[in-house]
């Protein structure tokens, strides 16, 4: 057999495995029924451990470092026309296509590999004076973004760094109420002008149309060189202590328009079209907050960094449609497309374990 279909095959089967080696659990949540999050660590034991994840940030106490210089590469081109959106009852999820997902990374800043872009999702409540996990000096933000990033310099998929040391890095970003911020209509607009309000079908996803198409370099602060870094967990069930945190330390700014559309979506999904005879429709249940409150940092130490600055590095076109990967080979970017079949379309793989 060729080696790399005996390797191709491996690694399929890997994922499989991965997809199906959880007992089953009990709907977590964030209230109502489920299972809400001060009582995750009596269903999903690693909820319990002593490196979870969100903290609150004290500045008084953050230790200063200096780091070397990030490297955002393919972060300022358009992502490819496969990113879709979608409503996974707990969060809204960007989803990046196979192209952008085997061609944007991030790495320096301190980070000690290479992690791939992997999708991005938000934290909210029903007011302002909370919805941020993470928390600065006590005080929260409206809305935190986290763009998940798995470290593809040392493992051949996702599943495989999820549970390492490490093995994720996450950018978060706190949102604060005040000018519109363009870069966010074409998600914000999905979510209104589409069933993304309603937790979506089977889990499947809106696609982008091409005039919608955004960079994740304009979603992230102006400055990048200034964030808070520690070592954490995953802030969802099964909660692995596996996330290089990085927090940005400067806000971007978010209309309260804006952020009331995601305070309008909801954890069940649309009518069915057409409706069927003697149709019940359930009760409308708003998603309405979505964070973890904080944890106990321990003996963990929170840094406050500082990277160099530099610029961008692009290695595709900035127009990505029907392009082929230049960083991956062949047998890999096929891999990728079986990898992202399954892992988009897996409903454990929503619930677990990729939301930090």
């Amino acid at each position: 057999m060729d080696t790399n279909i005996s390797m191709l095959s491996t690694l399929f089967l890997a994922l499989l495995f991965s997809l199906h080696s959880t007992d089953a659990a009990p709907e977590w949540g964030y209230k109502g029924d489920s299972v809400v999050a001060e009582d995750w660590a009596t269903v999903h034991a690693n909820c319990g451990g002593e490196s979870q994840s969100p903290i609150n940030i004290d500045t008084y106490y953050a230790k200063e470092m200096e780091f070397d210089a990030w490297k955002f590469t393919n972060y300022d081109v358009l992502v490819d026309n496969e990113t879709s959106i979608m409503n996974n009852g707990h969060t809204i999820q960007v989803n990046p296509g196979t192209y952008t997902a085997g061609s944007t990374t991030i790495s320096g800043g301190g980070l000690p590999s290479v992690y791939s872009f992997l999708q991005l999702h938000f934290h909210w409540a029903e007011t302002n004076d909370a919805g941020s996990e993470h928390t600065r000096n006590g005080n929260a933000y409206p809305v935190e973004m986290h763009l998940v990033h798995w470290d593809s310099g040392n493992y051949a998929i996702p599943p495989l760094a999820v549970t390492s040391a490490k093995g994720l890095a996450v950018l978060g970003v706190w949102f604060e109420v005040g000018e519109e911020n363009p870069a966010f209509d074409s998600m914000l607009d999905a979510i209104s002008e589409t069933n993304v309000m309603y937790k979506t079908p089977n889990l499947g996803s809106y696609v982008f149309p091409e005039s919608a198409l955004f960079s994740l370099g304009d979603l992230l602060p102006a400055d990048t060189t200034k964030f808070y870094r520690y070592d954490g967990s995953l802030t969802t069930p099964n909660c692995y202590e596996s996330v290089v945190w990085t927090v940005f330390s400067d806000p971007i700014q978010m209309s309260e328009e804006q952020i009331e559309k995601f305070r309008a979506t909801f954890q069940n999904e649309p009518e069915p079209n057409p409706i069927p005879e003697n149709y019940t429709a359930p009760e409308e249940l708003p998603i309405g907050l979505n964070y973890r409150p904080v944890q106990d940092l321990g003996d963990r130490t929170v840094y406050k960094g500082f990277a160099t600055l530099s610029a961008p590095e692009s290695t595709v076109p900035s127009t990505t449609a029907g392009a082929t990967s230049r960083h991956f080979d062949t047998y890999t970017v096929f891999l990728l497309s079986i990898v992202h079949y399954i892992f988009w379309l897996s409903e454990d793989m929503y619930k677990f374990p990729y939301s930090p």
